[in-house]
């Protein structure tokens, strides 16, 4: 990697965590203790994969958090480097330090960057498995190594993140990957290895082999919440004599309470006494209430999750992990456990820890979510005009918003920083694929050509960016009229009939129900349908372009594999008749050494008066005209070559022209060249792909048309004059500067 390179991923990753030197110390969230604690424990926690843990470990080492934190930011500032890279054939240092500066003024990457948290993974596997799916040749083996590991560790590092991973390997097969099974087994590799990192941790650390052992506890509290899972245990209760029928009066609860708060059934029993790994007791009744809840009420649970999902996807604004709530009893033990006094202060004289960060940066959410807004439409176009990798890499991040609300939102809980973590990448995307030369959309080595999409998907595509941003726009009304609710309250509405009372009169009464996700989501996708109709007007007239187009390649290469072999036989055959008879006028030629002239009516009779047959030259027209560029260039040297015969032999049957052999030596030069020819085109006239490119020249060399003058049948003095001829023409063809043998003929 050049130093420039280096230097612009350095600066990239010291703007990708800002947040971290404005706090004056690494962002913490209440689990970052239970993370840390995993290795200054040690401690294998039942609620976490044994995995972030010791990344931290690796790179703080009990000195300092600042570690993890600029290593966190050299990673993302390196995967943003790679992807322009692929996408825009090459990354330069000052167009790369200008995209990372966008991404930590303009959206929330620098925040879930700078957090000492496994959030920051949600972006990096799905970037990393984008790449390790469709850039192919763009990187190099070791890239692809070093991709391959950042991405399992990824994927292993959160539990949301392996049926992330496990969509998008789905997305990429819809995507048709299938036709590219080595870029495919590289993408499943990291999800190969992540999973067996889960089990054996989990074999290690808990004896059991299990992806999650105690992940039913999780679900329970979220479908405990939503109602399916409390009504079953109402109706089941007391006869199932479940734990959990002693609090059938506390349910439903909040899915956080239900988890985490001392006086929750999970961590204080029927008697009072607290219950010390209440989680991992509850687990196998967990399971069998999960199970029988989802056979019960499998509509029921569907819809909660959907509607969970929605509410995930408007949800992606920073304050939730910025505040110090539980600091004093889940961090600041930790640090003091396993660091030095000086690293202690820095915690305490932190921003964040004296609860000053959140209200100092919380007004940057009005900024990030009108960029997102601008960025979904602008992200929409930009993949639709350039189609092929754009549009594949938009409909990736798409699956990717998506498989990340449903799963953090439908089987955990709606919480911003779920979706603050990945939506930033859309807008840095957009940003991208807007500025991509539409000369480079094709990248060399990458996922090639135009992606003929089914059609479920593109309708997909245009509903989603409808919904989405239907939904934030909603969001984004919701938090100005907040802002103007506020900065009005105090005005007392003097008349009635005022615009101004007639408009807060309006938002307060409708306010309530913009809030209300689940029962907007039928109108926003009938909104998402009605601009789909407009979307489908102008992509029919772009489909019958492209049908239009197809039509003419297919017809092309029916002609080229069809026709133009019957074409080059006769032309051939043709070649081999005319060789005959200029054999036989060798051979009756006399004083051969002196060039003696020879009378016309000699020769005349032995020439012969049969050209070309027009219905195949019709042909080779017909060819030329619907062709590549390679075949064009070879038959329209053959057709120019084929004129220049019959029109020299016409010459020569003139009555007062005067004879001599080396008329006859040019006419064999003329009918090797063209045998010659042909039987370089023959054997790649069917041929497909590179082999085209690889094989088919416009140009022959002297050792083609030696090889064509033995296969005539030419021997004697008559090869001999003619390899002499060849040889000599060739010799003037490469002094030339600009003209070729075919340029020179025919300009004579």
């Amino acid at each position: 990697m050049r130093r420039s390179a280096f230097a612009a991923i350095l600066v990239g990753a010291a703007l990708l965590i800002w947040p971290a030197f404005f706090n004056g110390y690494p962002l913490l969230f209440s689990d970052s203790g239970g993370f840390l604690h995993q290795t200054l424990g040690p401690l294998m926690l039942w609620d976490k994969p044994y995995v972030y843990g010791p990344f931290l470990h690796g790179f703080h080492w009990r000195i300092s958090l600042w570690g993890p934190v600029v290593a966190q930011g050299l990673i993302l500032s390196h995967l943003l480097w790679l992807t322009q890279r692929v996408l825009r054939r090459d990354a330069t240092p000052l167009w790369h330090i200008g995209l990372c500066a966008f991404a930590a003024l303009a959206t929330a990457a620098p925040f879930s960057a700078a957090l000492l948290m496994p959030d920051i993974f949600a972006p990096i596997v799905v970037l990393g498995l984008f790449l390790l799916g469709f850039a192919g040749a763009a990187l190099t083996r070791f890239e692809h190594g070093y991709l391959v590991a950042l991405v399992a560790l990824g994927i292993a590092a959160h539990l949301a993140h392996l049926p992330l991973a496990l969509g998008l390997c789905a997305v990429a097969l819809m995507l048709r990957l299938w036709r590219y099974p080595g870029r495919l087994l590289v993408m499943v590799l990291p999800v190969v290895l992540a999973v067996a990192v889960l089990v054996v941790t989990n074999a290690l650390g808990h004896g059991r082999v299990a992806l999650s052992p105690y992940g039913s506890v999780f679900m329970l509290a979220r479908l405990q919440e939503d109602g399916p899972a409390t009504a079953l245990i109402k109706a089941r209760c007391p006869d199932a004599g479940w734990y959990l029928c002693a609090f059938t009066d506390l349910l439903p609860m909040p899915a956080n309470d239900f988890l985490w708060a001392p006086d929750s059934p999970v961590n204080r029993d029927a008697a009072g006494q607290p219950r010390f790994l209440g989680g991992m007791m509850l687990a196998p009744e967990a399971g069998q209430i999960v199970a029988e809840t989802l056979r019960a009420d499998p509509l029921g649970v569907a819809r909660a999750m959907l509607g969970n999902a929605l509410v995930q996807l408007g949800s992606f604004s920073i304050g939730d992990t910025l505040d110090e709530a539980h600091f004093a009893v889940a961090i600041r033990p930790r640090i003091e456990q396993g660091f030095s006094a000086r690293e202690l202060a820095a915690f305490d004289q932190a921003r964040q820890a004296n609860g000053l960060l959140k209200d100092a940066v919380t007004p940057l959410n009005p900024f990030h979510l009108l960029v997102v807004l601008l960025a979904l439409p602008m992200l929409a176009w930009a993949a639709w005009r350039m189609q092929g990798l754009p549009l594949a890499f938009a409909l990736f991040l798409v699956a990717a918003v998506l498989g990340n609300a449903l799963i953090c939102g439908g089987l955990s809980a709606p919480h911003p920083r779920y979706g603050a973590r990945i939506m930033w990448v859309l807008p840095v995307v957009a940003a991208m694929q807007i500025w991509l030369p539409t000369s480079r959309i094709f990248v060399s080595g990458t996922f090639m050509g135009k992606i003929n999409l089914p059609s479920i998907l593109k309708v997909l595509l245009v509903v989603v960016f409808a919904v989405v941003l239907l939904s934030v726009s909603l969001l984004v009304a919701l938090h100005l009229f907040k802002v103007w609710q506020f900065s009005t309250a105090n005005i007392n509405c003097t008349a009635e009939d005022s615009l101004f009372c007639f408009l807060r009169s309006f938002f307060i009464s409708v306010s309530p129900k913009l809030r209300d996700w689940q029962d907007l989501s039928a109108g926003f996708l009938a909104v998402g349908a009605a601009l789909l109709g407009i979307f489908a007007v102008l992509y029919q007239t772009q489909v019958t372009k492209r049908l239009e187009e197809a039509k003419k390649i297919r017809r092309a290469e029916a002609l080229r594999r069809g026709l133009l072999p019957s074409v080059l036989s006769n032309l051939a055959d043709f070649c081999e008749k005319e060789a005959e008879i200029l054999k036989s006028i060798f051979d009756t030629l006399t004083d051969k050494a002196s060039h003696t002239s020879i009378p016309w009516n000699t020769v005349k009779s032995r020439l012969s008066d049969n050209d070309f047959e027009k219905p195949f030259v019709e042909k080779m027209l017909e060819i030329i005209e619907f062709c590549d560029e390679i075949h064009q260039q070879n038959l329209i040297t053959i057709c120019g070559n084929l004129q220049i015969y019959e029109s020299r032999k016409r010459m020569l049957k003139r009555p007062s022209l005067v004879i001599s052999e080396g008329n006859f030596v040019d006419l064999g030069v003329r009918i090797v060249e063209l045998h010659a020819r042909c039987s370089k085109l023959f054997p790649v006239a069917r041929a497909t792909g590179s082999r085209q490119v690889r094989d088919l020249t416009s140009n022959i060399g002297a050792d083609d048309l030696k090889v064509s003058v033995f296969l005539l049948g030419f021997v004697g003095d008559c090869e001999e004059n003619l390899i002499k001829r060849i040889e000599d023409e060739c010799r003037e063809a490469s002094s030339g500067p600009s003209l070729s043998v075919d340029d020179k003929r025919s300009r004579l």
